[in-house]
Parts: structure tokens; C-alpha cells; sequence
């Protein structure tokens, strides 16, 4: 009991600690100052880190939907001006050792951009298909083109009595785009895959009649 008693009154006979001298105080108080700043920087910073995610995210968003129009634009102005194309089929009346006999085809590019990579597709009466690649048209412009088929072949016989021949196709490329054209509709082609070589049409190309058409695609440039 003695030695417990004895504890105790060291306990309250202890000095207490020394007071803060005002130094102290202002070097803890700058130290506690210090620390909040930190923690609101990093709040701040975070914030603005998380901000700056989002912004990145709608940009590229903003990107990826500009991509999305221009392709959109692009396209739609293909497909005008692929719409501005036109041709026509008649029996071929000139015949001579520069001019098989065959059909003759006019093709009209009314619209501003040249047709590139032009091909003239026909059936054969022996149940293939031949072909023939022309040059590229020029924008506003008519061409045409005796078109026969191979040696030892002849061209389908179309059914049709008013319509006009509908066995003999193009197919053109306007700027990225491969189309095909027949005496119905006009389609959008996918690159197709590579076969056996088709049977070569003959072609001759000749000046169109100036007292008919001319060279000069009337009603030309971006117009429908």
C-alpha cells in the first residue's frame, strides 16, 4: 500500500511538460497550415485531372463524329455525281476493217469530277460475260464507243422491244467509290474478288455525232 501511494505522489510531484514557446507555435501552425494547402491542391488537382479526362473523351468524340459527317458528305456527293451519269445502246450502222460490227455506246458524265477506271461488262450468246476497260471520262463530256464482242462470239439478244438493250453494264469509280450502271438503277459496288480474265471485247472509240451530241454534256456541274 505504502509503495502504491509512494508512485502516486511522484506521478503529481512530475514537472509539466514545458509551454510552446511562440516560435513553436507559429512553426506548427504553418506545418498544419502547410498540410491543409496539400490536401486541397490534390483535390483541385484531381478535379481538374477527372476534367480533363471527360474533355478528352467528348473530343474525341467530337472527332470521331466529325469522321462520321465528312464521310457522310463525301459519300452523298459521290452518289450525285455518280446520279449525274448516263448511257445509251444502238445497234452500230458504220461497219468497216476499223469498225466491227457491234453496238454503239454513249456515255454522258455530267457530272464535275472525271469517271475513272471505266469498264463496258456484256453477256455473250455462249452464256459468259465479256469485257472491255475504256479510258476515263472526262467531266462534261459524251463519248462513244463501238463495242463488239470476241471473235467467234456474238452479244446476247435482249427481250425487250422498247426499252432498249439491258444485257451490256458499266462500271466507273468516282473518287473512292466503285459503281455499276445498267439501263435500270445505279449501285454502289464492293471490290470483288480476283477471277479467272473474262473474255476481251473488242472496242473502237469514235467522235459522236456533232449534229446529235456532240463532245459537250449539256446541264453539267453539281446540280442533281
Amino acid at each position: 500500500m505504502d509503495s502504491l501511494d509512494r508512485r502516486r505522489r511522484k506521478r503529481r510531484n512530475r514537472p509539466a511538460p514545458p509551454a510552446l514557446t511562440g516560435a513553436e507555435k507559429h512553426s506548427l501552425l504553418a506545418s498544419y497550415l502547410q498540410g491543409a494547402a496539400a490536401v486541397i491542391a490534390l483535390g483541385i488537382s484531381t478535379a481538374a485531372f477527372v476534367q480533363q479526362i471527360d474533355l478528352n473523351r467528348k473530343q474525341v468524340d467530337l472527332y470521331h463524329d466529325q469522321v462520321v459527317l465528312n464521310d457522310y458528305a463525301r459519300a452523298r456527293d459521290e452518289r450525285r455525281y455518280s446520279s449525274r451519269v448516263a448511257f445509251w445502246v444502238v445497234a452500230g450502222k458504220r461497219t468497216d476493217s476499223t469498225m466491227p460490227p457491234g453496238l454503239d455506246v454513249y456515255i454522258q458524265n455530267r457530272s464535275p469530277t472525271p469517271l475513272r477506271n471505266v469498264e463496258a461488262i456484256a453477256e455473250l450468246a455462249s452464256g459468259g460475260r465479256g469485257v472491255v476497260t475504256l479510258v476515263d471520262i472526262p467531266p462534261c463530256t459524251i463519248e462513244a464507243h463501238r463495242i463488239a464482242p470476241p471473235s467467234g462470239d456474238t452479244l446476247a439478244k435482249t427481250q425487250r422491244r422498247i426499252a432498249g438493250y439491258d444485257k451490256l453494264r458499266l462500271e466507273f469509280t468516282v473518287d473512292t467509290r466503285r459503281w455499276e450502271l445498267t439501263s435500270e438503277k445505279l449501285t454502289e459496288v464492293a471490290a470483288r474478288p480476283a477471277t479467272a480474265p473474262a473474255p476481251r471485247l473488242r472496242h473502237v472509240r469514235f467522235d459522236p455525232d456533232p449534229t446529235t451530241t456532240g463532245n459537250q454534256a449539256e446541264d453539267c456541274g453539281e446540280g442533281g
